[in-house]
């Protein structure tokens, strides 16, 4: 990226708590948009300690209640009942696949030669399956993991 996007996304940015590492890296290698990056932050921390008016706490407790309650986290959650009928048909295939007519003939042409690849196969497709799970519903992992703590720590 040049510097007048890196400017751009960097201007873009509410707080700078949590810069990309795009940006933090040109603001390593660049010593233009480092300074004017320094200048900006300055700048922008003076406007905070000069403000004619700060808003009282109960304010923004009460705004930040009301942006909670509507959720609007950018994503949508997939529903409990779609991961739970996904996994059975992956469960179930895996279990019926060994029943079927190909891997019966496939099974004796190459006998067990071809059941460590399918055992291959099936563990990628079961291990992406829950690294997806995983990645979807990560706070609600941590919450199901921070409650029954005391019972997966015996």
């Amino acid at each position: 990226m040049n510097c007048e996007k890196i400017m751009s996304k960097l201007l873009e940015i509410d707080d700078y708590s949590h810069i990309p590492l795009k940006i933090k890296l040109h603001l390593l290698l660049c010593p233009k948009c480092r300074r004017e990056s320094a200048i900006l932050l300055h700048s922008l921390n003076s406007m905070k300690a000069d403000a004619p008016y700060c808003a009282p706490s109960w304010i923004e407790k009460s705004i930040i209640a009301k942006i909670e309650e509507q959720n609007a986290s950018g994503y949508s959650n997939i529903s409990p009942f779609k991961w739970i009928a996904s996994s059975s048909i992956i469960f179930a295939s895996i279990i019926l696949v060994n029943y079927s007519n190909t891997f019966i003939d496939i099974n004796k042409e190459f006998g067990k030669s071809f059941s460590i690849p399918m055992a291959i196969v099936m563990g990628s497709a079961i291990t992406s399956y829950l690294a997806i799970l995983v990645g979807c519903n990560y706070e609600a992992m941590i919450k199901a993991i921070n409650k029954y703590r005391h019972i997966i720590l015996k």
